[in-house]
């Protein structure tokens, strides 16, 4: 590889990312569609229930599709931050001890509205990760395991982003990430 090379490199990279910054820029969400539930409700049947209206993402339809997600605590304070906070990063901390297989999502910010951003292509597998109690190794808040002692009232907001550059779709959960600082989970990477 020669300077030339190294240089129309850095040129196209920078084109590039000029390029998806415009995108980012000038992107029109779609209407966010909601779910409520409340912690001490969660059970299997009323996961199921509650998620029977979600794109499951296994459709053709859907196949370039990508969910957008948002957790946050309606009924949030301080007082029930601290608690789910804690609640979660005393469970992770017993799975330590324990040395049983690691499957509760990073802690972050104690002092956050906002449980969870992510983003998906399967929405309906991945909420029902992230409400249920199921062993699976994959990365999740479990919330059934741990929450149900709570009065946490939770809605969860999902955008649903058709046809989409996977470098934009990045971008738009990275800048939710960033903005809303969520307890739980890592700034994603796809």
């Amino acid at each position: 590889m020669n300077e030339d090379n190294i240089k129309r490199a850095i040129s196209n990279s920078s084109e590039s990312l000029l390029s998806l910054s415009e995108a980012v820029k000038s992107f029109k969400f779609p209407k966010a569609v909601e779910l409520e539930f409340e912690t001490l409700e969660l059970n299997e049947k009323y996961i199921k229930d509650l998620l029977n209206s979600v794109p499951a993402g296994y459709a053709k339809a859907l196949a370039e599709t990508d969910f957008i997600y948002i957790f946050e605590i309606e009924n949030s304070n301080d007082s029930i931050q601290a608690e789910i906070f804690e609640h979660l990063a005393s469970a992770r901390q017993d799975q330590h001890i324990k040395d049983e297989k690691k499957d509760y999502c990073r802690v972050n910010h104690a002092n956050s509205q906002h449980l969870y951003v992510g983003r998906s292509k399967k929405l309906r597998s991945r909420l029902s990760q992230h409400l249920g109690s199921e062993n699976g190794g994959l990365f999740a808040m479990h919330l059934s395991r741990w929450s149900t002692q709570i009065n946490a009232k939770i809605k969860v907001s999902y955008y649903q982003l058709d046809n989409e550059d996977n470098l934009l779709v990045q971008a738009l959960e990275d800048g939710f990430w960033d903005e809303l600082k969520p307890m739980f989970g890592r700034k994603g990477d796809k």
